[in-house]
């Protein structure tokens, strides 16, 4: 029981894995890392306006949210924290791996956005 709950488990993050990184591949979030328009809103808004749209399919996800080079946090669902909260992440284990081109599954840490205990 405990090995077929562990493969579900393991099933069900690759998974979410394959979603992220399709999300990534969004256009509005390219556009919103080069602060350029997209479609007569501003970039960020339209980042924000996707992730508000893939948090009601995914509400189990804690926080979705695109940062910058730099490891700031530029854009997320609405509902995560306001904007004009400074949020870096480029200290975080998982930030460096995926700066590198990896796709990740960090350790269980605490969410600078949230402050609940995530992966």
């Amino acid at each position: 029981e405990a090995h077929l709950t562990a493969r579900l488990l393991d099933n069900w993050v690759q998974a979410r894995m394959t979603d992220l990184v399709n999300w990534s591949e969004q256009e509005v979030l390219a556009e919103a890392l080069v602060e350029s328009g997209y479609y007569g809103k501003s970039a960020i808004q339209g980042a924000t306006a996707f992730f508000d749209s893939v948090q009601k399919g995914y509400p189990y996800f804690d926080s979705i949210f695109l940062a910058n080079a730099r490891g700031e946090v530029i854009a997320s669902s609405s509902s995560d924290y306001p904007l004009s909260n400074s949020i870096v992440l480029a200290d975080r284990p998982y930030f460096k791996e995926a700066m590198q081109g990896k796709t990740v599954v960090s350790e269980v840490l605490v969410s600078r956005l949230s402050g609940n205990r995530i992966f």
